[in-house]
């Protein structure tokens, strides 16, 4: 047990120590000549924030173009004291980095820095999605149609649906693809689709807002009639059926559907 304890205390010292620069980890380490101590533990401190801000640097590429690096290493600074690594994975390390950048001046007077940094994160879990098989149009056409107003739309892991206020979407867009920008940065609410295709590459394009109200709705595991009834007032009756299908068959071509229960 004093084993444990005295490797627990020797742990929160040396996390104290690279966190905050917090005295008293120089006493658990040993001194070895030609490096002293402190020479020992800045290179470690050294290397494990260079560590941290590589990672924020790899999950958001683009976000650092956009800031350019003086100011990308500026917030990651300022990230990395508001919100000190604390998952055993750096994967998650950024998680907080758009609600960071939404709630914290300067940044937060540029909405399109959250936006881009949220469609960043966005792409990291489409990627890393579970993967599941995907059912093509051939299953709707063997589906007796009575049976279409009971039926669920089971959507694959990765789909998600991304609402923005900015450009962020073609700022990052453009930035990616070493294009301009463009100028302004801000516009109407505009709905992406993200999902990993079949090639496992993570894809996206903007919906409009009957489809966005169709997925929405699908996600959340209403039936085919209940989605067809969300677009009651935005469109004739009559028109519905086949502005339902058309998507559909779209969501099917692009290997967004798992199954159909």
């Amino acid at each position: 047990m004093n084993n444990v304890t005295g490797l627990h205390e020797v742990q929160c010292a040396l996390i104290a120590y690279l966190r905050d620069g917090v005295e008293g980890a120089e006493e658990h380490i040993a001194d070895q000549p030609p490096l002293g101590v402190r020479e020992r533990l800045s290179i470690y401190g050294t290397a494990y924030h260079a560590r941290l801000h590589q990672t924020l640097l790899s999950d958001h590429e683009v976000l650092a173009a956009y800031l350019g690096d003086t100011q990308f290493a500026d917030l990651t600074d300022a990230y990395l004291h508001a919100h000190p690594s604390k998952y055993r994975s750096l994967r998650h390390f950024g998680t907080d980095m758009p609600a960071f950048l939404r709630q914290t001046a300067p940044y937060s007077g540029l909405p399109i820095l959250s936006e881009i940094a949220a469609f960043e994160r966005r792409l990291l879990d489409v990627f890393d999605a579970p993967d599941a098989e995907r059912v093509g149009a051939q299953i709707l056409r063997a589906r007796p149609t009575a049976t279409w107003p009971e039926m669920r739309i089971r959507f694959h892991p990765s789909t998600q649906l991304f609402r923005t206020t900015t450009l962020a979407v073609p700022v990052w867009r453009a930035l990616r693809e070493n294009r301009s920008p463009p100028m302004e940065e801000t516009s109407g609410a505009t709905t992406w689709l993200l999902w990993r295709g079949v090639d496992r590459l993570s894809e996206f394009r903007s919906v409009d807002e009957a489809e966005w109200q169709l997925l929405h709705a699908a996600l959340e595991g209403r039936t085919f009639a209940a989605c067809c009834e969300t677009l009651l007032p935005r469109m004739p009756e009559q028109d519905i059926g086949k502005t339902v299908l058309n998507h559909l068959m779209t969501w099917l071509d692009q290997g967004l559907i798992c199954r159909l229960d």
